[in-house]
């Protein structure tokens, strides 16, 4: 089951969607046998994120909503967390971007009550790409600063470069897009 499991989060790493697929629903199976609720809510949440990397927000959401049922009944926090990202994400990827910062913002407070750094840096950059899309530019600018001093100092995939992104994007989307002439 770990292993399977691992295969496939691996194969989703290296954006092999269908063989991320196959492997994380094989390692479900052996889960659902155990009762192991815990990684029966992980799985569900990491195939989400298949769905959510291959723009089908349908099952994205569908497993999100499985993994946040599971996750609750586990009582795990940082499980809920993570299912509620994974709604925000589907959300997102479904231009719902009215409901995706309320999924977001629930998955933020229980980061920051877990004190994971760079989760709660990704998060505020998350809400800040939604309120752009919202058209609220302060409250994007805002979001991406905070962003910036949390996740200055995390050191991992994500570092500097996604707010940087964000506050790039905020950039673009604010100027002018046709200079004046004379």
């Amino acid at each position: 089951m770990k292993a399977l499991h691992g295969a496939g989060w691996l194969a989703h790493h290296q954006r092999i969607s269908a063989v991320a697929r196959e492997l994380l629903d094989e390692s479900l199976a052996p889960a659902r046998d155990l009762g192991d609720q815990w990684t029966i809510a992980l799985v569900l949440h990491h195939l989400g994120r298949v769905a959510y990397f291959d723009n089908d927000a349908t099952p994205a959401h569908a497993l999100g909503v499985e993994s946040l049922a599971t996750a609750e009944g586990v009582g795990d926090p940082w499980l809920i967390a993570w299912a509620l990202h994974l709604l925000g994400l589907a959300a997102y990827i479904a231009a719902d971007y009215p409901s995706a910062p309320a999924y977001y913002s629930r998955s933020l407070a229980i980061r920051r009550e877990l004190a994971n750094q760079e989760g709660i840096g990704i998060l505020l950059q998350l809400l800040g790409v939604v309120a752009v899309r919202l058209g609220d530019f302060n409250q994007a600018h805002r979001l991406y600063q905070e962003g910036v001093a949390v996740i200055r100092d995390v050191r991992g995939p994500w570092g500097l470069r996604m707010p940087l992104a964000g506050f790039a994007h905020l950039a673009a989307v604010q100027a002018d897009p046709l200079p004046r002439c004379g």
